[in-house]
């Protein structure tokens, strides 16, 4: 799927943190974006990256990708609603060109 990025084509999002929790941010996200938004089965990845990052250390694994890939994995995979996304659009081509007019002014701020 096209995504609103200009350079880059992505084909899904996965996330991470408090916000990913909520069924509905999650599908806001996937409109947004349009794209599939994959929610995880775990919440605390930096605790796991350091869990991975010491069991390697030790020799415990291999690897850095094996564990990660062995305990992490998709349990709902959210599919964007393209009406939705049209509306968001031209919201988020607003905010962009918001963002770029405030750059302009601040780049004359005295420093």
């Amino acid at each position: 799927m096209k995504s609103i990025f200009k350079d880059t084509e992505f084909n899904e999002v996965r996330g991470v943190g408090g916000g990913s929790k909520s069924r509905i941010w999650d599908q806001i996200k996937a409109d947004v974006l349009n794209l599939p938004y994959i929610r995880l089965n775990r919440e605390e990845f930096a605790v796991l990256g350091l869990a991975v990052i010491g069991g390697y250390a030790v020799k415990l694994f291999k690897n850095l990708a094996e564990p990660v890939t062995e305990w992490v994995k998709p349990i709902e995979r959210i599919i964007p609603i393209i009406a939705h996304h049209e509306t968001y659009k031209q919201y988020a081509e607003f905010y962009t060109e918001l963002i770029e007019a405030a750059d302009k002014i601040f780049e004359k701020c005295p420093r």
